[in-house]
């Protein structure tokens, strides 16, 4: 475990701000595409934005007041964000792709006094009872405000509640999540002393997970680089292209997809050339020469030809991924986090890495182990609670320690494994504890399986397979595969039955499986 550091680090969303606008008001803090061209937006400017907006939202809401933000990654997002926080109010992050009555079940359960929305007219305004605003037109709300003469004073005080994000509800119901801005500060100043942005990022993760946006946007402040804002996956490769990003906050998703895309390349052109290649560079790199950039230059430049780091979080990745880009000259710091803890716990750091784990905790907080191999986080980035669940809470606290339902080890550097869920541990008929996640993790590897999950079915392990397709229906090459899987295994960590899907399975926003208690997933057999 690292000790918690203590440094003059900002300690509030404002102080985070004017640090950058302080550093140089005229240099470009966000970019953005609206009709094919590019929109860049000065420290300036955004400054002038979002005390324009806090000081109307604070003349129209008052104080302590929660308000939804529910809309795609925008310029008008971030704005809203930070001025329903500095305004003293609360900001509500919800994820715009859900179907209304569940966005509105959201609005509700949260307590929000009114909500933004990209199209407030897909919700019945009559149920909600509170202000509906457009999202899509801020300066309607503003324009206003430049006759106003007084001093904006935001709200500073990092105790209070300033945001609510839901969790993922990849295997129970969306929790309520409560975050100061202590705790948003925190993880930032931890995250930083952990990694040194040292140029471009490309923002490509909903702004409605803190990951997304705590790491892809936030962080950046204290960093002299711009952040470009990808809209959708259709406009990915474009916005590579334009942005020539030199570090990217992604999920495994898109390593997996990134990966699959190089490979195909690959095939399509001279596969042996390229093994050739990297034959040289593994040669050359261990005498001290990297060439790997310029050797691999047409390969990088489909990522914009700058990038130099990944940072992931949000699920498991594979090392065999992380290798690979690796081979290209392309870093993946491996991290872990919830949105509980603001974001990050641990991370790789550049020349402090270690093979298929998680990285180390952050300056900020502390991990350990219990008995039973969870691991409990303490620190200024833990969450104050989940809204109105006092058993939730209960169940989630032990003294200063937050119990992450994660089961892992920690080595004797410091550094975390991740083995699994605890609430998906298997436990079978002969005593055995079996982590799914860990099978799950080994057979995809295999290129025939696009995606999988592992249960129990009558005492045994049984796996719902999503073949890759080029495989699909084809159960006598999934037959031999699970063979090969088994061999040398103990009996227990047999798979007995195997299912082939004609579906992927259904995921949540960040591309996770929702992965359902009941072990029942509407499988065609």
């Amino acid at each position: 475990m690292e000790k918690i550091r203590q440094e003059a680090y900002p300690e509030d969303l404002s102080e985070l701000i004017d640090s950058a606008y302080s550093r140089d008001p005229s240099a470009v803090f966000l970019n953005y595409t609206v009709s094919g061209k590019t929109v860049s937006v000065t420290h300036s400017e955004f400054k002038k934005d979002y005390e324009a907006l806090s000081s109307v939202l604070r003349s129209r809401y008052g104080s302590d007041k929660r308000i939804a933000i529910i809309g795609a990654n925008s310029y008008n997002w971030i704005v809203l964000f930070i001025s329903i926080v500095l305004s003293g109010n609360t900001a509500v992050a919800i994820d715009h792709s859900l179907p209304p009555d569940k966005i509105k079940k959201m609005i509700r359960s949260s307590g929000c006094s009114g909500y933004f929305a990209a199209d407030p007219g897909l919700l019945d305004d009559s149920e909600l009872n509170c202000i509906s605003e457009s999202l899509n037109d801020l300066s309607v709300l503003t324009k206003d405000t430049c006759r106003d003469d007084r001093a904006f004073i935001p709200d500073r005080n990092t105790d209070r509640l300033s945001a609510i994000f839901f969790s993922s509800g990849t295997s129970s119901e969306r929790k309520m999540i409560m975050l100061s801005q202590k705790n948003i500060m925190a993880d930032i100043n931890g995250a930083c002393d952990a990694f040194t942005l040292k140029g471009n990022s490309l923002s490509v993760l909903p702004f409605h997970h803190v990951l997304g946006f705590i790491v892809s946007i936030l962080m950046t402040f204290r960093f002299p680089y711009p952040v470009y804002i990808n809209r959708s996956l259709r406009e990915l490769e474009r916005d590579m292209k334009v942005c020539a990003p030199q570090t990217m906050v992604v999920v495994p998703l898109y390593i997996e997809s990134f990966c699959k895309k190089i490979q195909a390349g690959i095939r399509r052109k001279n596969g042996k050339k390229f093994r050739a290649a990297l034959k040289l560079s593994s040669i050359l790199r261990k005498i001290g020469i990297d060439i790997r950039k310029r050797l691999f230059a047409e390969v990088r430049s489909s990522f914009g030809g700058n990038l130099d780091v990944f940072i992931c979080g949000g699920a498991e990745l594979d090392q065999h991924l992380i290798d690979m880009l690796d081979d290209l000259g392309i870093t993946v710091l491996n991290g872990y986090g919830m949105t509980e803890t603001a974001s990050v716990i641990s991370l790789n750091r550049i020349g402090d890495t270690r093979r298929k784990s998680l990285g180390k905790p952050l300056s900020c907080c502390r991990v350990m182990c219990d008995t039973d191999g969870e691991f409990l986080v303490s620190g200024d980035n833990v969450m104050k609670g989940y809204l109105n669940d006092i058993s939730g809470n209960s169940a989630a606290f032990s003294g200063e320690w937050f119990r992450t339902g994660d089961i892992g080890t920690i080595d004797r550097d410091g550094f975390l494994y991740f083995k699994g869920r605890k609430k998906n541990l298997i436990v079978l008929s002969n005593g055995e504890n079996v982590s799914p996640e860990e099978i799950e993790s080994e057979l995809l590897l295999y290129d025939q399986i696009e995606e999988v999950i592992v249960s129990e079915s009558e005492g045994c392990l049984r796996a719902e397979i999503y073949p890759a397709p080029a495989y699909a229906g084809d159960e006598s090459c999934f037959s031999g595969l699970i063979r090969r899987y088994g061999k040398n295994k103990p009996p227990y960590l047999m798979i007995h039955r195997v299912i082939l899907r004609k579906e992927p399975f259904e995921k949540n926003s960040s591309g996770k499986i929702i992965r359902r208690s009941t072990g029942t997933y509407n499988t065609e057999e």
